[in-house]
């Protein structure tokens, strides 16, 4: 092969490999910029909710709370919680009400509920880490009013408040698996 041939070669290669990149390029801009193994940050894996043992020990946690709560009349979680909050926001709401439940409500039940608590938190923290990136869209007011009532709940309730969120623990389970995967 001369030199001239070899040049050729590489001139050609460079051309099929430059309308290749201007094609992806093309792409994912049709695509809004992004591609189909770019993850939102607001979004975690299905399979994280489908493990059958943590499920079951949120559960078993959620059930040994509820047997210490004692305001029945109050919930910190419900659906109407989403009303007036755009779908690209909720994920992000959920991410802050987990949020507050790990800094406000399980560590001062951390030793009575000891061992479903040392499943569950990790668990927690890890889906805490995941949607460390999670923002928010748009105007979020809606938002915020929302985790500030839940915040303003959980104030007045005090430890009242505390046991309330653990006995819903498989509520916020529940909505972070149909808002954030």
């Amino acid at each position: 092969m001369t030199v001239k041939e070899t040049q050729k070669g590489l001139e050609s290669f460079f051309h099929m490999a430059t309308l290749a990149l201007c094609f992806l390029l093309i792409t994912l801009l049709v695509q809004g910029g992004e591609g189909a193994s770019v993850k939102s940050s607001c979004k975690l894996e299905k399979s994280t909710f489908q493990q059958r043992y943590i499920s079951h020990r949120i559960i078993s946690l959620a059930q040994k709370g509820s047997l210490f709560d004692n305001e029945t009349s109050t919930r910190l979680l419900e659906r109407s919680m989403f009303n007036d909050v755009e779908d690209t926001n909720r994920c992000y709401m959920m991410k802050e009400i987990l949020n507050l439940v790990l800094k406000e409500a399980l560590p001062p039940h951390q030793q009575k509920f000891k061992s479903d608590m040392q499943d569950v938190l990790p668990f927690l923290h890890d889906l805490k880490s995941k949607l460390n990136g999670c923002t928010l869209k748009g105007d979020g007011s809606p938002v915020q009013r929302k985790i500030d009532n839940v915040k303003s709940k959980l104030k007045q309730l005090g430890k009242n408040g505390e046991i309330k969120a653990i006995s819903e623990l498989d509520l916020l389970f529940m909505f972070l698996r149909r808002y954030c995967a």
